[in-house]
């Protein structure tokens, strides 16, 4: 067949005996000669104006041709060493693509892009990575892929900023929720844009809760399969500002408050353990079951005689009482009663009339129906002995008898009482 191209020809000269089919073997005319040079020079024309059918074609002025490969494609050698252009790279003059076509990016961005997303510089202020996403132009992103979710994290002055979409159609809109950022002085904001309120010297994790609920919740999970009933535990933030503990026996199966709570500090300072409800006007309420179940357990790791297991006083520091150990057999229940807090020291006055106006009762309790030979009722005492008797400002709550405050009452009248049969026997 005619040798049109230089493709044609063999590698071995002596096989070379044609140009087109122009004779140029060992005896061949003059003019054959002369034919064959014009047709090779008119070949190498075309090859290099890109006309013939070769692989490759070399400019006047230099430039590589291919005339095979993908267009845009970044010419490499692929494994037979062979320079070649395929979609392994594909560059449109501004943006990379692997193993892609890089998309209608806008602006100045500069993509490397892949099939699942991209990273990105813009200008010379940010550095963005993708994921199933690219811009447009001046933040109109578009989903590459369909059915499938988006997520952006940017680096923008000084900032890391992470966000999220839903799943979406390729080539449709994305709105992008600025999920968690760090910002430049350390502070780190989930659901929100910014951490605000804390101290300039000051780190802080600021959670904010969204959605229906309005909670914000972190959870602690000792294995991956965290998310299940038996095994997690959160704490979280509910609607009114309180603050909740789940353990991981009663983790939920979603993360949501619908587990069983162990413990709470409720928008008004309020401590509650193993209860979502404040018991009573106290600060501090505890729910347990007594059968299987201890309240309030303190121990004195140090066994130290005269510790103090617990210490009650004022905001200015006074200690009021105390509950302490006694010699590591016992406790002792003290009232501060320190000489150097007391003036006007006097004997006290006789208590006799007091105690006969004492009136000791017997009755019947309406919670449990159980019955006490011998008692006080409030009401009753607290005209006779006012300081043994605890009087609640909102009337609505209960009166309580403190009957150690009696004891000094009962002391002074037994010594009056000896005194007098002393006096009767020494007549």
């Amino acid at each position: 067949m005619p040798k049109t191209k230089i493709s044609d020809f063999s590698s071995t000269p002596a096989s070379n005996t044609d140009i087109n089919s122009i004779n140029i073997a060992e005896g061949c005319a003059p003019s054959g000669i002369n034919d064959a040079i014009r047709d090779l020079m008119a070949q190498l024309k075309n090859w290099q104006s890109g006309t013939s059918n070769e692989a490759y074609v070399i400019g006047s002025s230099g430039s590589l041709t291919l005339n095979q490969g993908t267009a845009n494609g970044v010419p490499y050698l692929n494994g037979s060493k062979v320079l070649t252009s395929g979609s392994v790279m594909v560059f449109d003059g501004t943006n990379l693509g692997l193993g892609v076509t890089p998309s209608s990016w806008g602006g100045s961005y500069r993509a490397l892009q892949f099939a699942s997303g991209s990273i990105t510089g813009y200008s010379s202020t940010s550095l963005d990575i993708y994921g199933n996403a690219y811009d447009s132009g001046a933040g109109a992103w578009k989903y590459q892929n369909s059915s499938q979710g988006a997520v952006r994290y940017a680096f923008y002055n000084g900032q890391h900023q992470w966000y999220n979409a839903p799943s979406g159609t390729a080539g449709n809109a994305i709105t992008f929720t600025q999920a968690m950022t760090l910002d430049a002085s350390g502070n780190l904001a989930l659901g929100t844009t910014s951490a605000t309120g804390q101290a300039s010297d000051n780190r802080v994790i600021q959670i904010y809760g969204a959605g229906t609920n309005n909670r914000a919740q972190i959870h602690l999970c000792n294995s991956t399969t965290g998310q299940t009933s038996t095994d997690g535990s959160f704490i979280g933030v509910d609607t009114t500002g309180g603050l909740y503990f789940v353990n991981k026996e009663n983790a939920p199966t979603i993360f949501e408050n619908n587990g069983s709570e162990t413990a709470r500090i409720d928008s008004s300072g309020n401590l509650l353990l193993n209860t979502t409800s404040q018991n009573g006007a106290g600060k501090f309420s505890v729910k347990y079951n007594g059968s299987s179940e201890q309240g309030i357990n303190i121990r004195d790791t140090a066994n130290a005689s005269g510790s103090a297991y617990m210490v009650f006083g004022s905001s200015g520091g006074t200690t009021y009482g105390t509950i302490t150990n006694n010699s590591n057999t016992g406790v002792l229940y003290n009232v501060t009663s320190d000489q150097r807090l007391k003036e006007n020291i006097v004997d006290a006055p006789e208590f006799g009339s007091v105690i006969d106006s004492i009136q000791v009762r017997s009755y019947d309790w309406k919670s449990n129906g159980s019955h006490q030979r011998a008692g006080f009722i409030a009401q009753e005492l607290v005209t006779v002995a006012p300081e043994a008797v605890h009087q609640p400002t909102d009337t609505d709550e209960m009166m309580a008898v403190d009957y150690s405050k009696l004891v000094p009452m009962l002391v002074k009248e037994v010594q009056s009482l000896r005194q007098r049969v002393a006096q009767l026997e020494s007549k």
